[in-house]
């Protein structure tokens, strides 16, 4: 069985592929890549430059309190995305609702164009009214006074 983590296949031009089915790291390579070591310290990569409330810890518990961060974190997004759902409901809820009250504007200022060609149609017939009103009462003193005419040229005559 070929030890390494990549395999030479023959089919792609001999160009190296990684294999899944062994694993990357054995377990002890892990272990003491983990294990506290000297003083409980990390042991990998250059060296760590701690702050007062990491420098106690070993790769593992400085992974696992990265892990609580991290599950921390994601419940903070979890909160902020349901946060922000509920805001996009209520936009969407104001959306339709502006989108409703427009329509409903729109069919008040149609009735209000009625409304008003109404009142400027009775405007006229009022004006109209009034101007006949006016004549009205100049013909019926001048029918009056032709009456009144008649009947002094009647008792002229009479006389």
């Amino acid at each position: 069985m070929n030890n390494n983590n990549y395999s030479n296949n023959s089919n792609n031009s001999g160009f190296n592929r990684p294999n899944f089915n062994t694993p990357y790291l054995s377990q002890d390579a892990k272990s003491k890549l983990f294990e506290g070591g000297d003083g409980g310290g990390r042991k990998w990569g250059s060296p760590p430059q701690d702050t007062e409330y990491t420098r106690h810890f070993n790769n593992e518990q400085l992974l696992d309190k990265q892990k609580d961060v991290m599950a921390d974190q994601d419940k903070l997004l979890d909160s902020l995305s349901n946060s922000i759902m509920r805001q996009k409901d209520i936009a969407i809820t104001i959306g339709n609702e502006a989108e409703k009250q427009g329509i409903m504007l729109d069919d008040l200022n149609d009735h209000v164009d009625g409304t008003s060609t109404k009142i400027r149609n009775a405007s006229r017939g009022i004006l109209r009214l009034t101007k006949d009103s006016k004549t009205t009462g100049h013909w019926i003193c001048i029918c009056v006074l032709i009456l009144v005419l008649i009947v002094v040229i009647a008792l002229a005559a009479s006389t």
